[in-house]
């Protein structure tokens, strides 16, 4: 028959106790929801011919008795495991048995819960919320940054373009000056060359 010790411990303890072979104890916390629970568990007075068979089965339940964590523990150790819910987890040990026959043994076993933290506070969340939207401000305002930045480049460029546009119209418009104007003085010396010979061809002038 298996017996069923229960203890309320705190989180920050540390116990040792004797497990006889067979036999289960199992130790209460009290627990709020998602804490990450953290332990150090050390099986001792174990001979050192049943060193490699001895172990202790640890296992952990919720409120509702639902197994969260098993494990067949050894020597010294850690484990760890989140709470489910609001209420009291059971941990559970149960030293395996080595032999069929004969006297069950008692063995030490040392268990320390410690380091243990909640895993979603209401600080971690306020914290969070803030962070996010702190964050999501930066994002708007680097965003927006970027944004003007990319129409100022934009603009840059259509600047730029426009002023290669603008001086290759004005290049064109002097080119077409220059040439008008070659025309002009050619037409002007070609018309004073054909009067000069009509005059002299009707002996107007010599």
């Amino acid at each position: 028959m298996v017996g069923l010790l229960l203890f309320l411990i705190s989180l920050v303890q540390g116990i040792h106790f004797y497990l006889i072979e067979g036999t289960e104890r199992c130790f209460v916390l009290d627990l709020p929801e998602s804490t990450v629970v953290l332990g150090n568990y050390n099986l001792l007075d174990v001979p050192p011919a049943d060193k490699l068979d001895q172990g202790v089965n640890l296992r952990v339940l919720d409120e509702k008795s639902t197994q969260i964590l098993t494990r067949l523990v050894r020597g010294q150790g850690k484990f760890s495991f989140t709470s489910q819910g609001f209420g009291k987890h059971k941990i559970c040990v149960a030293a395996t048995s080595t032999s069929w026959f004969g006297t069950p043994r008692k063995l030490r076993f040392e268990l320390k819960m410690d380091n243990t933290k909640e895993d979603v506070s209401h600080e971690h969340l306020a914290s969070k919320e803030q962070l996010g939207h702190l964050e999501e401000i930066v994002n708007n305002v680097n965003e927006r940054l970027s944004d003007i930045i990319k129409q100022q480049e934009y603009s840059r460029e259509k600047e730029a373009l426009f002023k290669d546009e603008s001086e290759d119209i004005n290049s064109r418009i002097m080119f077409f000056t220059i040439f008008q104007t070659i025309i002009i003085l050619v037409s002007g010396l070609w018309q004073i060359w054909s009067l000069r010979r009509f005059f002299i061809s009707r002996k107007l002038i010599s």
